[in-house]
């Protein structure tokens, strides 16, 4: 059935093609009666066609977002609003999209305190993608405004460990329990300037190709989804082992 429905569009596709070119009726009734016996006799063809053009578009858009990597990323890094923990100096940076809300966020808590124990070389860059909710966005702003008071991470470690879906009068709760003058952290939430900065991670996420959370880019690479422990610290020795040889 497969393979008659994709025969089928490859015929109507080169018949379209055949009509663009100006046949007339009797030459494209010749065309599509051709066009259906060679589907007939050996429809392996349009797999191996359909095939061939999956990895064709596959390789476009590998190489699309490598560039983009290389442009984008260094100009969202440069930014003064992101979260750096781990090593500032580290050998190979691991960058983080994630949302407050999202369950596989909260999964991957014990692998990033896992990494930043046992490599004291990796500079570990969080980047708020709050996709979610509006709760999502108020955690995030929240998040970022509690940095001024020095309390961020024991913060951030109660909202990712929050279970359920955070809104503006959990989030609250749960920086009153961090200790934060909850007061100060609502006239920083407001500040212009972390609504700017989600817009510029939003902005960076699209170009990148990260269609949901969390994702990763460890040293030039891409990995998207919750990945685990061991496949992350795989990521973390290639992309040492490539810093080593540049």
């Amino acid at each position: 059935m497969k393979t008659t429905l994709l025969a089928g569009l490859f015929a109507l596709t080169l018949a379209a093609t055949a009509q663009a070119q100006g046949l007339s009726a009797a030459q494209k009734d010749e065309v599509r009666k051709l066009i259906e016996e060679t589907i007939k006799e050996k429809p392996e063809v349009i797999i191996q066609s359909l095939t061939a053009l999956r990895e064709r578009e596959q390789a476009r858009m590998l190489a699309e977002q490598g560039k983009n990597l290389k442009d984008v990323l260094p100009k969202l890094l440069s930014s003064d609003g992101l979260t750096v923990l781990g090593n500032p100096k580290g050998d190979v940076t691991v960058v983080e999209f994630f949302d407050y809300n999202c369950g596989y966020c909260k999964r991957i808590v014990p692998i990033l305190q896992e990494i930043l124990k046992t490599d004291k070389n990796v500079r570990w860059v969080l980047v708020d993608l709050p996709i979610l909710s509006e709760g999502s966005k108020y955690a995030a702003k929240a998040a970022l405004a509690s940095e001024k008071q020095g309390k961020f991470f024991d913060f951030h470690l109660a909202m990712l460990n929050f279970k359920g879906q955070l809104d503006e009068a959990k989030v609250l709760e749960l920086a009153k329990g961090a200790k934060l003058d909850v007061e100060k952290l609502k006239t920083d939430i407001a500040s212009p300037a972390l609504e700017k900065q989600l817009f510029e991670n939003s902005n960076a996420a699209r170009a990148i190709g990260v269609n949901g959370t969390p994702a990763f880019v460890v040293g030039e690479q891409f990995a998207p989804g919750a990945v685990g422990l061991e496949a992350l610290q795989e990521l973390i020795a290639k992309a040492r082992k490539a810093g080593k040889k540049d």
